[in-house]
């Protein structure tokens, strides 16, 4: 569903930008809307955290270019050192000579809200610099560099998967693909992903052990049969037994009111801010009146769009 935006996006950054840039080679990567569900699932020796993420239409890119100077013009900030690991990483896991050629870098992921910016920021430089040396950008070398550098929603797969964030393995891979439409917004403040560690997350599932384990074997059916309404349903239950440990004023709101507003379910972030309504098509222009009224009681700005993979 986002196949061209990754050129067209960075045409428009150059022409206003450097015009002269000559491109090498380009990675790009989707964003995340936060998490259908999130929750243990037993790996084989322990419960990990485990959640299927839910693409959205943001997007990180990395752009090879034989510009003499590549820094300082364009977004250069904090979040790079992600961006530099990524690369000494893939020079390491690879074993490639680097070409000594650097990378800029754009992006238009809202940063620390629960949508995977830090991980497509990875992905999109691992993806630049495998193009840039031949090679093919596969999923497992995407894997093994994250396992260096962070936790991560799979938003590098083309496919739906329960997976480990923190062991970078999926617990189950899916044949369907589902696809929402979504109004989503997200908090001023940020979250800090890191402060949300393994075992404070395992312990506040612990507290709904039995809730997860049936949410879990009800995902996976309905993921299995592509029921994207019984998939929305569990992504409301998951969203409601994150209050516990990630109370949220505005998923509070959309979960007393969603159903009133027709959306099939509630989405989140579960380590972050950003949280929004699923529906099964764009709703008519008076109901988006009403659903964006919901967030204005938050003072939140709603997005919309089409969200997932379809």
């Amino acid at each position: 569903m986002f196949q061209g935006k990754a050129d067209s996006f960075l045409q428009e950054r150059k022409a206003s930008v450097h015009p002269e840039v000559e491109v090498l080679a380009i990675g790009a990567c989707s964003g995340s809307v936060g998490e259908l569900w999130q929750g243990p699932a037993w790996s084989g020796s322990a419960d990990e955290v485990a959640l299927v993420t839910l693409h959205g239409p943001n997007q990180s890119i990395a752009y090879a270019s034989n510009a003499p100077d590549a820094s300082g013009d364009l977004e250069r900030a904090a979040e790079d050192h992600l961006r530099i690991q990524a690369e000494q990483f893939f020079y390491e896991v690879t074993a490639v000579p680097s070409k000594g050629i650097g990378l800029r870098y754009l992006s238009d992921i809202p940063r620390g809200k629960g949508m995977a910016s830090s991980t497509a920021d990875i992905v999109a430089v691992i993806r630049c610099l495998a193009k840039l040396h031949g090679m093919p950008p596969s999923d497992e070398l995407i894997r093994e560099i994250l396992r260096r550098i962070e936790r991560s929603d799979p938003i590098f797969h083309n496919y739906h998967s329960v997976y480990f964030s923190g062991l970078q393995r999926e617990y189950r891979r899916f044949a369907t693909r589902i696809g929402f439409y979504a109004y989503w917004s997200f908090e001023n403040q940020d979250t800090d992903t890191k402060r949300f560690d393994r075992s404070l997350l395992l312990d506040a599932y612990s507290l709904y052990r039995e809730e997860y384990r049936v949410s879990l074997t009800n995902l996976i059916d309905a993921m299995d049969t592509g029921n994207a309404s019984a998939v929305a349903a569990e992504s409301t239950v998951s969203a409601r037994l994150a209050q516990s440990y990630l109370p949220s004023a505005t998923v509070g709101n959309l979960l007393e009111n969603y159903q009133s507003l027709g959306a099939l379910g509630v989405l989140r972030g579960h380590t972050g801010t950003v949280a929004g309504l699923l529906f099964s098509e764009r709703p008519s222009p008076e109901l988006a009146v009403s659903i964006k009224r919901i967030f204005s009681l938050n003072s939140m700005e709603p997005y919309e769009g089409n969200v997932g993979l379809c």
